[in-house]
């Protein structure tokens, strides 16, 4: 049981950082920007670790919103 829920974690994290690489790889090559820094891997890996963990910190506000506000009910 403890596995499927980590394998599942797992799973999320790895499509978070697959998302964030092609939102960055669609949106640097739409715009035109031949930019290094912005259309090198490296660059879009650490891009979508930060969408990673940006996703991660709106999921556990999700699921504690206690932590977060003063007018829980």
């Amino acid at each position: 049981m403890k596995s499927d829920v980590a394998l599942r974690k797992i799973l999320q994290i790895f499509t978070a950082i697959v998302t964030g690489f092609f939102i960055l790889t669609v949106a640097s090559e739409t715009t035109g920007i031949a930019n290094e820094e912005l259309t090198s891997i490296g660059s879009k890996l650490i891009m979508g670790g930060l969408l990673t963990v940006i996703w991660i910190f709106i999921a556990f506000c999700r699921r504690h919103p206690e932590w977060f506000s003063d007018y829980y009910y």
